[in-house]
């Protein structure tokens, strides 16, 4: 039988000699405080290039998307939880950045350690909307998606739930570290597909709980079971809950030590992953050869750049998510449209009321007097209901406050077509009569977008806009030009300058 004394694994004698202090380390999502850590999340635009290993936790990060939201936002989808638009958009894009990282940081040579977990699924908001039934009867549906956060990961995975803390581990110093601290190691996925060798098995099984894998760009990729210390001082008798004995005649030794000590021993050993079998010391990264030296600042350089353009390209994603907002004004119904539809006419210097409880209408104040807005998404034409139930608020508001109000109907109309394919008129002509018989303006979705769009520009001036539609009487002319909105990402990427849209049709 070995003594422990016999084991002393060769990332305990790294540390002694301090060859293994100097490795930079970066935690997505797991808390290990070492002076080598620099701590961020998953979704923050910290670049993965300027350290030497990665440790990531998807169930962490898994929990900041679906729980840092006020619990009354908190939806679920078939029993999973699901994100709003804008966060679906967050989501993805944070996963696909990560993923490009990871792969790249791996092909450089680096490290990625990631804590084993079952699979870190949700529903996300496609953008996309389908209708069905016709009247009062007709429905809409939300099109979701179900994505997995363990995507982000650049190499085929597979696990599945699976809970306990009864682990086997056939690398050396791994498995020192699993017996001192055995009270606070567990596991939360079997692996059922992993890259690599596997290296930690549930006791007695074939049942893989970690794995390890060289990369043939000498990248190294981790799979580990978790580990979760507690501040309390473990038993000392040997038979507490935890990971237990490699085999029946390797004795446990007492965890007495302290969560600082398992997470420094931890962090050598996976830092140590990265020596390779000449023990190349530390201090040797100082000295290049002279031939060598512009390679070297251009690698720096280009490494410096690569930081900055993951930075811009955040930036940009995190504010084309903030601007297509705007798009619900051409696809939306229900509330979502109206409260977007709000925020456009106060963008747009309208001075809005307080909402009337049990009422649907926007109130609001301009230069030329007070309006009152009906908001309506629609999967046709509007209806002459539409004006009816226009008008109805209109008299309302002028019982109430005694002035007369102007009526203005905002409709989004064949909301499930593409912008380019809906040619039929979003106002009949039967209609129109009726709302200009009542000097109501009518206008799209559309139009009240190209509005906010040329105001947020610098086009248009917003007292000639609130102008144009307090004085509009019938159906609301120009502002609806595809062509002066919109370019197709097609043309954006090609770089080519042929006709975008067909002529706009006047609504």
């Amino acid at each position: 039988m070995r003594s422990a004394s016999d084991e002393v694994p060769r990332w305990d004698a790294l540390h002694r000699h301090g060859k293994l202090y100097h490795v930079r380390v970066l935690c997505l999502d797991v808390d290990l405080p070492d002076p080598r850590v620099t701590h961020v999340e998953f979704a923050s635009t910290t670049s993965v290039f300027e350290y030497d290993v990665v440790v990531w936790d998807p169930v962490n990060t898994f929990n900041e998307y679906i729980y840092t939201k006020d619990v009354r936002d908190f939806r679920t989808y078939y029993g999973l939880p699901y994100l709003d638009p804008d966060e679906s958009m967050r989501f993805l894009s944070e996963v696909k950045r990560r993923r490009a990282e990871f792969e790249e940081f791996l092909g450089l040579g680096r490290t990625l350690v990631v804590f084993a977990a079952p699979p870190q699924e949700l529903y996300i908001d496609t953008g996309q909307r389908q209708t069905s039934g016709t009247g009062r009867n007709q429905k809409v549906t939300n099109l979701v998606d179900k994505q997995d956060l363990l995507s982000a990961l650049p190499y085929r995975q597979a696990a599945m739930p699976a809970q306990g803390s009864t682990i086997t581990v056939s690398d050396l110093g791994l498995s020192a570290i699993i017996r001192r601290y055995r009270e606070w190691w567990y596991y939360r996925a079997i692996l059922e597909d992993f890259p690599g060798q596997c290296i930690a098995v549930v006791t007695g099984t074939g049942k893989a709980l970690g794995s390890f894998l060289r990369t043939d760009s000498n990248g190294v990729i981790v799979q580990l079971p978790d580990v979760h210390p507690s501040m309390d001082k473990p038993s000392d008798d040997g038979h507490g809950e935890g990971a237990k004995a490699d085999s029946p005649e390797d004795e446990p030794e007492a965890s007495v030590s302290s969560p600082k000590e398992l997470y420094r021993d931890l962090l050598d050993w996976i830092a140590g992953l990265r020596i390779s079998d000449d023990d190349t010391p530390a201090w040797l990264r100082d000295f290049i050869f002279i031939e060598a030296e512009p390679q070297t600042k251009r690698l720096h350089d280009l490494q410096g750049q690569i930081t900055k353009l993951a930075e811009q390209v955040s930036l940009i994603q995190r504010e084309q998510a903030f601007d297509r907002r705007w798009l619900t004004l051409v696809t939306g119904t229900g509330s979502a449209l109206e409260a977007r539809v709000t925020e456009a006419f106060e963008l747009l210097g309208f001075v809005i009321s307080a909402p009337v409880v049990g009422r649907r209408d926007i109130r609001m104040t301009a230069d030329q007097g007070v309006a009152v807005v009906e908001v309506k998404g629609v999967g046709k034409s509007s209806a002459e209901s539409h004006v009816m139930q226009l008008e109805k608020w209109v008299a309302e508001a002028y019982l109430e406050n005694e002035k007369p109000h102007k009526g203005i109907l905002v409709v989004t109309s064949w909301r499930e077509l593409p912008l380019d394919q809906r040619a039929e008129p979003t106002f009949p002509p039967q209609m129109v009569p009726t709302a200009e018989a009542r000097g109501h303006c009518l206008m799209t979705g559309l139009q009240l977008l190209s509005m906010v769009r040329a105001v947020l520009i610098g086009r248009a001036d917003k007292a000639d806009v609130r102008a144009e539609v307090m004085n509009k009487v019938g159906v609301l002319t120009d502002w609806d030009d595809l062509s002066s909105l919109f370019v197709t990402r097609t043309e954006t990427l090609s770089g080519s300058r042929g006709v975008r849209f067909p002529p706009a049709t006047r609504q």
